[in-house]
């Protein structure tokens, strides 16, 4: 009787639903850009950077926030940074709602009212906007074991400028492999092999 009711005590804390928050920012150095933009039928380059923004060798943050339930295979990554972009803010939404198959990793179709798609693969991450004004092109890829180089781009109609940042971000907290890892474990099915 004792062994019943201890079985029958802890089995709903096997099934409790584990649930996941990581929430994180990588440090990330300026060391590049360069904007060009038009006025008065007059194109301007620059490689000082945007008016009254971060110039380069300045640090800035990408922020990382992901929430996940084991028991749903619900899971979202939120990555923002809205440090670096003259117009917009950079913001690349990844969920178990917008997945889709890829050979290397998975692609996600956009679900904040932009046209574009984002990718995340064991190597890279790409957030890519567009709408009729702007576009925005962040790309995070790995060249040491926790050291990535970034580009962003954003094209702009007339009036606002265009331009291309580089940065080197060094040291990617632990939690980004955590966050890759339950990711592949929820998208099986999905996630590349090549």
């Amino acid at each position: 009787m004792r062994r019943l009711f201890l079985l029958l005590f802890l089995s709903p804390l096997s099934f409790a639903q584990e649930v996941k928050n990581i929430d994180f920012s990588l440090s990330c150095k300026i060391t590049g850009q360069v904007e060009i933009r038009t006025e008065d039928g007059k194109s301007y380059i620059s490689t000082k950077g945007y008016e009254d923004s971060l110039k380069n060798d300045d640090v800035f943050k990408i922020k990382f926030i992901f929430n996940s339930r084991r028991d749903t295979d619900f899971y979202s990554l939120v990555i923002n940074t809205d440090e670096v972009s003259y117009v917009n803010r950079v913001v690349g939404y990844m969920g178990s709602v917008n997945s889709e198959f890829e050979l290397r990793g998975l692609n996600f179709v956009d679900q904040a009212g932009y046209n574009g798609k984002h990718h995340l693969d064991d190597d890279k991450l790409i957030i890519n906007h567009s709408n009729i004004y702007t576009s925005i092109h962040l790309q995070l890829r790995r060249y040491n074991k926790n050291d990535y180089e970034m580009m962003i781009s954003e094209g702009a109609t007339i009036g606002y400028p265009s331009g291309t940042i580089t940065a080197n971000c060094m040291n990617m907290p632990s939690e980004y492999e955590e966050i890759i890892s339950t990711i592949k474990a929820i998208e099986k099915n999905k996630w590349g092999k090549l």
